[in-house]
């Protein structure tokens, strides 16, 4: 009798610490989940502020066929096929570009410039330097640490979302560093590929911003008790 009791005694200690280990986890996720939340609002809001929802609603969509697709049975090679797919609109704006149908004036250009400071490169430098660290380090997004307590799906779109805001950010503040430099000459036709990568990185961005903002939900809107006890199932 005494060896049952000592063996449910530790069954129970196991259990124990398990649970104050699914509890701890849970804290943790319910405080990095809300902030990733206001971050995933913040940029919602940049999108709409900047009349950009065309580029977010292509996000949105590609998600929803993505659904449908796995809903429908369908493997990897079909999403590779619907990402090459997405890829070819791009040929339409890049086409319109050097066909002249979008242009980006003189005047636009004169207009920005005199809002900027003389040295405007450097300020856009130390712009976009400052905004990577204060991204890479978790001070305007969570960090790959915090990224991982929402398990393994989460972690990497997060973390994927991170570097494309990077890049998107270096990329079009670098061609308008171009376009201010040489006001007399620009041609929006000359760098048609560069803005279709601009575009299409709009569009990542834009999918992964859904993604989580559609999955975050569910952490942010579980109590603590609830996230604790998907964690000692396993679940998260």
């Amino acid at each position: 009798m005494e060896y049952w009791q000592v063996v449910l005694g530790l069954l129970t200690a196991i259990f124990l610490v398990f649970l104050r280990g699914a509890q701890l986890k849970a804290d943790k996720q319910k405080v990095v989940s809300t902030r990733l939340r206001s971050y995933l609002m913040y940029w919602r809001g940049v999108i709409l502020e900047n009349d950009l929802f065309s580029i977010f609603y292509v996000g949105t969509e590609w998600n929803k066929e993505i659904s449908e697709i796995l809903s429908n049975g369908g493997d990897a090679s079909d999403l590779v096929a619907l990402e090459a797919e997405k890829k070819k609109t791009l040929e339409a704006l890049k086409a319109a570009i050097e066909n002249g149908e979008i242009k980006i004036s003189k005047e636009d250009l004169e207009k920005a410039l005199k809002r900027l400071p003389d040295n405007f490169s450097d300020y856009i430098l130390q712009y976009i330097q400052k905004y990577e660290q204060n991204l890479l380090e978790g001070k305007t997004f969570i960090t790959d640490e915090e990224a991982s307590q929402l398990g393994i799906h989460m972690a990497h779109v997060s973390i994927e979302l991170k570097m494309e805001l990077v890049s998107l950010i270096n990329s079009g503040l670098g061609l308008f560093v171009v376009a201010l430099s040489n006001l007399e000459d620009f041609d929006l036709a000359e760098y048609s590929n560069d803005v279709a990568k601009i575009a299409w990185k709009g569009i990542v961005v834009s999918k992964h911003i859904d993604t989580l903002s559609n999955r975050i939900d569910s952490y942010a809107e579980k109590s603590v008790f609830e996230l604790a006890l998907l964690n000692l199932l396993g679940k998260l």
